[in-house]
């Protein structure tokens, strides 16, 4: 399946602005799991960072696209809280 220029042009505007927040989100998400291991409310090796990191880029993309305007401006805001609550 093509994308449409529009579709391609959202994909692109999307990862380029995340890229620059992935090493902090990374980061925030690996301290969180060892935070809710140590207070046993996840056993080790439960979820790993990339789980979390994947089902937070997953749901900020379809966030995204569906509303690319805000998206813009609320992209960098939203992703650590979309990790806290994964």
């Amino acid at each position: 399946m093509n994308a449409t220029p529009f579709e391609q042009q959202n994909r692109e505007t999307f990862f380029s602005q995340i890229r620059r927040q992935l090493k902090g989100l990374y980061r925030f998400v690996r301290h969180q799991l060892a935070y809710f291991e140590s207070v046993g409310d996840l056993f080790p090796g439960e979820l790993t960072a990339e789980d979390v990191v994947d089902a937070v880029l997953l749901q900020a993309y379809r966030d995204f696209v569906k509303k690319p305007a805000e998206g813009h401006e609320s992209l960098a805001d939203g992703t650590c809280s979309r990790a806290a609550c994964v």
